[in-house]
């Protein structure tokens, strides 16, 4: 079984120079480490203490889609088995690598697999366990829990782009990343895609990770805010049934952004436009 682990790099490198030396000491399972340099400025590998990395700069930001698919390609092309997609800003703990694995090994449908992923909302930690879609408007929400202890193996409609490990059968039946997603919807997109294709998505509240919501963007940046719209925009057309009530589904959602803070009011008209544009 080949692994090979793609952690996409933007912004502060000392964010993403944690994640590999944590990923390194945390978990001696055998596996690839992949960084995707998204920042103008090259990166090379001995800027990781010379460990057991590769880095590809693409010399701009490319997104998180097209971002990881330069990784995705490349793990591929290395006869990669198993792609780990982890994000920069990501906590983990023991053996995350070889306890996601198995539940491949035992789950023979399985095409993408996530550990429970504990973040702080409003003061409050809580664990987000998958998500799920509404298709007839078009909302996504994440299955949030107070305690992941007991819980079984979940089954949601679609996990978290920060931490997924995919079968690599997934990419050659259902392709890469949508690359019209710049950022959000993308994970999305790639669990609907990967369960129309009869694989299975699983979510293992026994494994654990840590995540700092929008640290490298900010979550009410204009960066963030143009990409929520946009992408939900253009995730609107390609799934949504009704395509009325998502556009007014996507309305309110700019409306609440707003009210948040009114400064990104042309951000949000802005990314409604490009969204309804983009092909």
């Amino acid at each position: 079984m080949k692994i090979i682990v793609i952690i996409l790099h933007f912004g502060a490198l000392s964010v993403t120079k944690q994640c590999v030396e944590t990923l390194q000491d945390q978990d001696k399972t055998k596996k690839k480490i992949v960084i995707v340099n998204n920042n103008q400025d090259s990166l090379d590998k001995e800027v990781f203490g010379g460990r057991d990395v590769v880095v590809i700069n693409n010399g701009r930001n490319l997104g998180f889609a097209a971002g990881v698919n330069v990784g995705i390609k490349y793990a591929l092309s290395m006869g990669g088995d198993y792609v780990l997609l982890l994000n920069n800003d990501t906590k983990i703990g023991k053996s995350l690598v070889a306890n996601l694995a198995k539940v491949f090994e035992r789950n023979k449908n399985a095409g993408v697999v996530g550990p429970a992923i504990k973040y702080k909302r409003d003061g409050q930690m809580v664990y987000d366990i998958g998500g799920e879609v509404n298709l007839r408007w078009g909302r996504t929400h994440h299955t949030e829990v107070v305690s992941a202890e007991s819980l079984e193996l979940q089954k949601p409609t679609y996990i978290s782009g920060c931490c997924m490990m995919i079968k690599r059968e997934v990419f050659e039946k259902c392709g890469l990343f949508d690359e019209r997603f710049f950022l959000y919807y993308e994970d999305v997109d790639f669990c609907l895609r990967a369960r129309d294709k009869g694989f299975e998505i699983y979510v293992d509240p026994e494994i654990l990770i840590y995540h700092e919501l929008s640290k490298t963007i900010g979550k009410l940046s204009s960066l963030a805010v143009y990409h929520q719209i946009r992408s939900a925009v253009v995730f609107g057309k390609k799934h949504v049934r009704n395509k009325f009530l998502n556009i007014l589904f996507v309305v309110m959602q700019g409306g609440i952004f707003f009210v948040k803070k009114p400064s990104i009011g042309g951000t949000v008209i802005s990314g409604f436009v490009a969204g309804v544009i983009a092909r």
